[in-house]
């Protein structure tokens, strides 16, 4: 049993501390008026004073114990702290949603982009102009990066410091001119492969996707704000890269219908195995074209190969 179930305080949160807080008024009532005292019993009152003497004056054992528990408070409070500034970050926001949405730049650097879609230039890099609202952590973590102990958090990313934190935010829109440059992208229609075929198609690139769920992915990029600056530049295939028969027939095709290929990232990969029906809700979409004619535009190729295949 628990001092506090002994004593009948109800828990250890709100209503335990409003119990206390009710006996330190008592206390204070009676220091300003002793005669209450005389209202309770000798029994009572011993008990009260030698509580109260043990509380303004306690053992040795009883001092130690309580050092304890401050320092367990410290550290409990400290963690909590901690969690909340890390909480705060840019990162850390974005992916508490249900669908993670990259978050466009904070501040933008004045690089306005071309028409189409296309940027100017490579951001300089940056020491401290992007950083933080003050955020600080209570105790000293290690970067991710450089193992630098740091306790002043980044504005966007928790687990770096300052420096390599800013300069990580940089990359993350760093663009080049690829007008003219061809792009393949297996795996893009979601996540990693699906941010970098947005970048290479705000760099002014021609993509190539590949997923095994074109529909879907045709979908995705048509919700895009941007979108009409870079349609004409992308193109949509359904492919397994499990099927060998598939893959040839689409290599084909690829070197049929482009003079060049200028980039291929291999994204697609599936290191865990998913459950069965962990698709279920994307085989609707991927029965049907979509009712959206810029979303078809985006599988022409695809449609160019799967009337191949069936002639």
């Amino acid at each position: 049993m628990t001092t506090i179930e002994k004593f009948g305080i109800e828990d250890a949160s709100g209503a335990g501390d409003e119990t206390i807080r009710r006996c330190i008024a008592q206390l204070e009532a009676i220091v300003e008026d002793r005669s209450l005292m005389a209202r309770l019993s000798e029994q009572d009152r011993k008990r009260l004073v030698m509580a109260a003497g043990r509380i303004a004056k306690p053992d040795r054992f009883a001092l130690k114990k309580l050092t304890k528990e401050f320092r367990r408070q410290d550290r409990k409070n400290a963690a909590a702290s901690d969690r909340a500034a890390k909480a705060a970050t840019g990162l850390r926001q974005a992916r508490t949603t249900a669908v993670y949405i990259a978050p466009s730049r904070a501040i933008p650097r004045g690089i306005e982009g071309a028409a189409g879609g296309i940027p100017q230039g490579i951001p300089e890099r940056t020491s401290d102009k992007i950083n933080g609202d003050g955020l600080r952590l209570t105790k000293a973590q290690r970067c991710y990066v450089c193992k630098t102990p740091y306790t002043e958090l980044h504005f966007f990313y928790d687990s770096m410091c300052h420096a390599c934190a800013t300069f990580n935010y940089e990359k993350r829109f760093q663009t080049a001119d690829c007008r003219g440059r061809v792009a393949l992208v297996t795996g893009a229609r979601l996540k990693i492969g699906y941010q970098a075929a947005l970048l290479l198609l705000r760099a002014g690139a021609e993509v190539i996707v590949t997923t095994r769920f074109p529909h879907d992915a045709a979908l995705r990029y048509r919700r895009e704000d941007d979108f009409a600056c870079w349609k004409d530049r992308l193109q949509i295939y359904g492919l397994d890269l499990r099927h060998a028969p598939s893959v040839e027939l689409f290599a084909q095709h690829i070197s049929d219908r482009y003079q060049t290929l200028d980039f291929l990232l291999n994204n697609a990969a599936q290191t865990v195995r998913k459950p069965r029906g962990f698709y279920d809700h994307l085989m609707d979409v991927e029965s049907r074209l979509p009712g959206d004619p810029d979303a078809q535009q985006l599988l022409t190729g695809f449609n160019e190969v799967r009337r191949r295949i069936e002639t």
